[in-house]
């Protein structure tokens, strides 16, 4: 059994953490737990950026090619390894790239990798768990944590929850389950994390 579950959110919603926790836990459980890095992130870090040499519709195009390789890539690999139950999970998916990018460039990014329309990209996975931004609940903790990261380009509360509210929009159709702001620590929404992908996957 192969499942193939997206985690994704706003900015600084807990996504590290809560992966950590699934990891830890569903290999307890007697599964296999492949976990796939954030394309976007990859392809920045590495120097390919929308700039001069890419607009965002070509980035977007070449960050959509880049995940649905990575995806299948992994399940192929799932398919061949001698485990009963393994859970691929993703630092977010094919649909992420909805948040960064105008109707126009995004439509056309999808036509340019062969999908008619966004239904194949949002159906492509077992299910989606959305962990919504600590800017909602604690904006006092999200300006303590942008003033530690100069990287975020989300500069205010504001900012994040606007960015949260585009990528939960991108991913509407896919049954997302969403994991709130207001977890009293990142323990217990590590835990909510946790349960969201049991439930996806069927396990108690």
């Amino acid at each position: 059994v192969v499942k193939l579950v997206v985690l994704t959110g706003g900015p600084c919603a807990g996504k590290s953490s809560g992966m950590a926790a699934v990891v830890e836990h569903f290999s307890q459980r007697g599964y296999h737990v492949l976990v796939v890095a954030e394309t976007a992130t990859e392809l920045l870090g590495s120097g390919i950026s929308p700039s001069d040499s890419f607009s965002n519709r070509e980035f977007q195009v070449l960050l959509l090619q880049h995940q649905l390789a990575k995806e299948e890539f992994y399940k192929s690999v799932a398919q061949r390894l001698p485990y009963p139950k393994i859970l691929i999970v993703l630092d977010r998916g094919a649909m992420d790239g909805k948040a960064y990018s105008s109707a126009e460039d995004w439509n056309a990014a999808v036509n340019d990798v062969g999908f008619p329309s966004d239904t194949k990209l949002l159906h492509r996975y077992d299910g989606v768990v959305h962990l919504r931004s600590i800017a909602y609940a604690h904006p006092e903790l999200y300006k303590v944590i942008f003033a530690n990261n100069p990287v975020r380009i989300e500069r205010t509360p504001e900012m994040a929850i606007e960015k949260d509210e585009a990528i939960a929009h991108a991913w509407l159709g896919s049954g997302a389950i969403f994991v709130p702001s207001d977890h009293p620590n990142p323990e217990s929404k590590a835990d909510a994390t946790v349960a969201a992908i049991a439930r996806i996957i069927g396990e108690p």
